[in-house]
């Protein structure tokens, strides 16, 4: 009798060792499929590059960017914001919005639409020339020449200086705000 019960318990005991070992195997099996997955995933990341045409050699890491590319921004955003014209504002400023910071979403998109309706309202087209690029932590400093025409006259010449405020979070650049003087 007390043979049978050990002999019972050893068999018990051999299956769920056995049990434990065919889990302990599937479970390895999991985590190696898993970790090679985030590999392969992390390795074939997405890196969409803006702006459209891109003339300089640039780089940029999770938290920061060349100056390189501040400069391309820099000229990609003036010319979406100040080369426009009622045909081809809505496009033009819809560029800009894909690249606002969440927080500045709703303000940027009713600014843009009052220029938006300005614009189309009184017929202007307007041509920016961008003449110097400055560069500092938060903000990209352009200045240059904007001219205002309505027809075919011009009726406004002047110097502009934008000032386009940026935060690059994960790698990808967004508009945090800007100025125009």
């Amino acid at each position: 009798m007390i043979r049978k019960y050990f002999k019972n318990e050893y068999d018990r005991l051999v299956a769920k060792e056995l049990a434990n070992k065919i889990v302990s195997i599937i479970l390895a099996s999991a985590l190696s499929i898993s970790s090679f997955t985030i590999y392969k995933l992390y390795e074939e990341q997405k890196i969409i590059i803006l702006p459209a045409s891109v003339q300089k050699e640039f780089w940029a890491t999770s938290k920061d960017v060349s100056e390189s590319y501040l400069e391309q921004m820099g000229q990609y955003i003036s010319t979406a914001l100040l080369n426009v014209s009622p045909n081809s504002v809505e496009t033009q400023f819809k560029f800009v919005l894909d690249l606002a910071a969440p927080h500045f979403y709703q303000n940027l998109k009713l600014d843009l639409e009052n220029q938006k309706r300005y614009l189309v309202e009184n017929g202007i087209t307007s041509a920016f020339w961008a003449k110097s690029f400055k560069f500092e932590k938060d903000h990209i400093t352009v200045q240059g020449m904007k001219h205002n025409i309505i027809g075919d006259k011009v009726v406004e010449k002047r110097g502009i200086t934008l000032k386009i405020y940026f935060e690059v979070q994960s790698g990808r650049f967004y508009i945090s705000s800007f100025t125009i003087k």
